[in-house]
């Protein structure tokens, strides 16, 4: 598997981890008024479907965070990961 698969297997495997917390803390009735899946869904226009702010938070979390850490890690190492 090349360096950006493992990225994006790693991105996917922390933002399960984060899930769970995040599930366990609701049930738990911490800090109710964050709910990242609500905020998400309301920013994307779909306040009132928290699957779109799942689906959005896992988008983040497996892609969009693993792209800029996976390039700098291959710069610094001054290796070809293409």
């Amino acid at each position: 598997m090349n360096r950006y698969g493992a990225g994006v297997g790693a991105g996917f495997a922390a933002t399960i981890v984060l899930s769970a917390m995040m599930v366990l803390k609701a049930m738990a009735g911490i800090m109710p008024e964050v709910n990242v899946i609500a905020l998400l869904s309301t920013m994307l226009g779909e306040p009132g479907m928290p699957l779109i702010g799942w689906i959005a938070h896992f988008a983040i979390g497996t892609v969009a965070l693993m792209t800029g850490p996976v390039k700098s890690i291959c710069q610094s190492a001054s290796v070809n990961c293409s």
